[in-house]
């Protein structure tokens, strides 16, 4: 039996505790977050879950065997690298960190601890994804040229990072994943209309190899469209 302490009780986070609830060989002992109020969105049929604000009582626990983290993105390098030092392995919610270095660091860390690193990297298992790699590599689309995507909506807003970090590499990941490369080239532009320092809205432009191009637009300042 594995057992796991989640870090950070928002969305994210209560879907993990959710999946890992119903999973027959792991159980949540665990969960923590400075903000008490999100403790009342845990379901009452998800039992012996212990609440604590203070995310050392997971990180520093013997008995905890893996720590999920699902916090504000400017805490997951600090959070990962102390759960890694302290013999956990780490599930870790997009992106790992916000500078590269701090990710090999990461990633030199749970080798050396022999411990495993993951990252949520959920859209890989949409069943959209799954099956359009699958034409992909059946050759079923023909050769590609250029991909567009378009992530919008009104808000949320988390942290002070603005959108590229907050929802950019979701899409990229999803780029690299179905052409099986990584960017070449990356031009970017944004704006911050709400948040001084955080940008609201911003356009990439990725060049793959073969000259494919990959065109992203997000924002937190879309309306939200209802379907009838």
């Amino acid at each position: 039996m594995t057992t796991i302490g989640i870090v950070g009780c928002g969305r994210q986070g209560i879907n993990h505790l959710q999946a890992f609830s119903a999973l027959p060989h792991c159980t949540v002992s665990l969960v923590a977050d400075v903000r008490h109020e999100r403790f009342d969105s845990i379901q009452p049929g998800i039992q012996n879950v212990l609440l604590t604000a203070d995310p050392d009582e997971i990180l520093e626990n013997p008995a905890i065997d893996a720590v999920v983290i699902a916090t504000p993105l400017s805490t997951h390098f600090s959070l990962a690298r102390k759960a890694l030092a302290c013999g956990k392995d780490v599930l870790c919610e997009q992106p790992l960190a916000l500078e590269t270095d701090q990710a090999v660091q990461l990633v030199e860390l749970a080798r050396q601890g022999k411990r495993i690193l993951m990252v949520g990297h959920a859209l890989l298992y949409n069943n959209t994804i799954r099956k359009l790699k699958e034409y992909i590599c059946f050759g079923e689309c023909g050769r590609i040229d250029f991909i567009q995507a378009n992530r919008s909506a009104l808000g949320p807003f988390h942290g002070d990072h603005g959108v590229v970090p907050e929802l950019a590499s979701h899409d990229v990941t999803v780029f690299s994943h179905l052409l099986d490369a990584t960017p070449e080239s990356v031009r970017a532009k944004s704006g911050a209309s709400l948040r001084p320092g955080g940008a609201d809205v911003a356009f990439l432009s990725l060049t793959y190899p073969g000259d494919i191009q990959a065109d992203l637009q997000i924002s937190r300042l879309g309306p939200e469209v209802a379907s009838e």
